[in-house]
């Protein structure tokens, strides 16, 4: 008798459903394309212990046909191919068949739909890949699908998932994909009976954008469009001011298919590669419109990775709508014999002088006494741009980016805090009010420990509310508000991909970071003297 044997199809779901199926977010994604395709214009999604429990979908979409439902949880039954060349037209987001086959096989699905001119509407409900019961029920035109106990017979794979914060993260961020990508149409997230996302219906991109990242982004977003061939490429990009730690805030679509593009993010990197600072990634949302013949989205059964018959034209088009989103020039050698001019200048309209140096005691006529600043080895002469301090050294000038100096002081004062204790916590007179995002409260939660250790009192005020009664003394001339905000904003980005010992070390630099000193902060000469003793 042979050793091989054929592998029955129940174990055959269980091993291909990994491939579809690795954490809740990926159902919610399967079943938010299914809606989509099915024409859907108001979506509902409803959450309990961040989609292990359960999770379910209801749309108004055009719905199954009763005879269709009990195939739709069979493995390669779909309405949207049929011939192998259609492998090379898609138009929808879905085709291969595998979704709801693989998630049936996992959990104890409850799916219910009704179409247009029925009177009547028909409910299954499936345990690990088989059909328990089947009737006709009354419900509105559209289909309802839930998903309870995700993994029930496969506890392994339940190991492996996060923390319920970590995995309500990556179900908001498959929204907010979704969400960009069709801005006509509504979707609502909830948790627990908790409003995660609201996105109402939006007239146009932007409108969208400011929903899901503030009105104050949307209003500095720039865009362009580009066009070579039949490639078109519209680009929205956010400037530096609203720049990320990492990658996660760049949206990329092909035919409005969310994709992963190691290829894109790369043309992005060496486009602003001269402009943009290490490690601060753009808000960027990139749509790439072109036949779909051009393109092959068979590559992965997520249906997350694209390939492109002619990758160098999409190159191509990227990097000039990136350029000409933010401005041409900013891209321009710039030298500083031309540009920077260090001593003061004529006007030969007005014959008055004029300079680019933020200087003292009118374009410092005589030299400062250096008694006066006798503890450091060079004197200060000015500020360029509000950004960088021109110093006066026994070799020549030194110029000192005022941010990176204060930056790099205040992180290792606050690293001594959290080693040793905070040895002065200020309370403030006045207690400030930190309102947050359900799920950065779920992350402040997690780090109030840490945020102790470094002298701050926050007491939990309300559902999605902090109350900041004292800060570390050092900051109490500070924002505190908006330092935690933005503090929150970089580590929730961070919790995505790292775990929470990994996010301590970042929580210090990103406070570091918002505690100090900007650009473009005009400084007094005794501060710029202080700041460098």
């Amino acid at each position: 008798m042979g050793r091989l044997k054929r592998l029955s199809p129940s174990l055959i779901n269980l091993i291909a459903a990994g491939e579809v199926i690795e954490r809740p977010a990926a159902v919610v994604k399967e079943l938010l394309e299914n809606a989509l395709d099915a024409q859907a214009q108001h979506i509902k999604i409803q959450l309990k212990k961040a989609g292990k429990a359960l999770i379910k979908v209801e749309d108004n979409g055009i719905g199954i046909l009763p005879e269709d439902l009990p195939l739709v949880i069979q493995r390669y039954t779909t309405s949207k191919i049929s011939e192998p060349e259609d492998l090379f037209h898609i138009h929808t987001l879905g085709f291969r068949g595998e979704a709801l086959a693989s998630i049936a096989g996992i959990s104890k699905l409850h799916l219910a739909s009704r179409v247009p001119n029925y009177p009547w509407g028909k409910e299954i409900l499936v345990i690990g890949g088989e059909i328990k019961e089947e009737r006709e029920i009354g419900m509105p035109i559209g289909t309802m699908v839930e998903v309870k106990d995700l993994f029930f017979n496969t506890p392994v794979r339940l190991k492996f998932l996060k923390k319920d914060a970590t995995e309500l993260g990556h179900i908001y961020e498959t929204v907010v994909r979704l969400g960009l990508a069709h801005s006509q149409v509504h979707f609502l997230l909830k948790s627990e009976n908790r409003i995660l996302l609201n996105l109402p219906p939006a007239n146009n991109l932007v409108e969208r954008i400011s929903q899901i990242f503030g009105l104050k982004l949307a209003q500095k977003l720039k865009q362009r469009e580009e066009e070579k061939n039949d490639i078109k490429i519209k680009c929205f990009i956010a400037p530096l001011e609203f720049s990320r730690p990492t990658t996660r805030d760049m949206y990329f679509y092909v035919n409005n298919r969310w994709i992963r593009s190691p290829f894109l993010n790369q043309v992005v990197y060496k486009t602003l590669e001269d402009i943009w600072p290490k490690g601060r990634y753009p808000l960027l949302v990139v749509f790439i419109q072109l036949p779909p013949e051009e393109i092959d989205v068979n590559v992965h059964p997520t249906k997350q990775e694209v390939r492109f018959k002619e990758p160098y034209i999409v190159q191509e088009v990227l990097g000039i709508a990136i350029k000409q989103a933010l401005g041409e020039s900013l891209f321009q050698e710039e030298t500083l014999e031309g540009d920077i001019p260090l001593y003061p200048s004529i006007n030969k309209d007005t014959g008055k002088i004029s300079s680019q140096v933020k200087n003292f005691s009118s374009v410092y006529p005589q030299k400062m006494p250096m008694a006066e600043v006798e503890e450091i080895p060079f004197r200060v002469l000015g500020q360029l741009w509000g950004t960088y301090i021109l110093c006066e050294v026994p070799e020549g000038l030194m110029l000192i980016d005022q941010h990176a100096a204060h930056e790099r002081l205040n992180y290792e004062k606050i690293k001594s805090l959290y080693e040793n204790g905070p040895s002065h916590s200020q309370e403030l007179l006045t207690s400030v009010l930190l309102e947050v995002s359900p799920l950065e409260a779920s992350l402040l939660e997690e780090i109030l420990p840490h945020l102790q250790k470094l002298g701050f009192v926050l007491e939990p005020f309300g559902e999605f509310s902090f109350v900041i009664r004292s800060v570390p003394s050092f900051l109490v001339q500070r924002d505190v508000r908006k330092i935690l905000e933005n503090v929150l904003k970089d580590l929730y980005l961070l919790s995505k991909t790292s775990t929470l010992s990994d996010i301590v070390p970042s929580l210090l630099k990103s406070m570091a970071c918002h505690a100090s000193i900007k650009a473009h902060d005009v400084l007094t000469e005794m501060e710029m003297v202080s700041l460098l003793k």
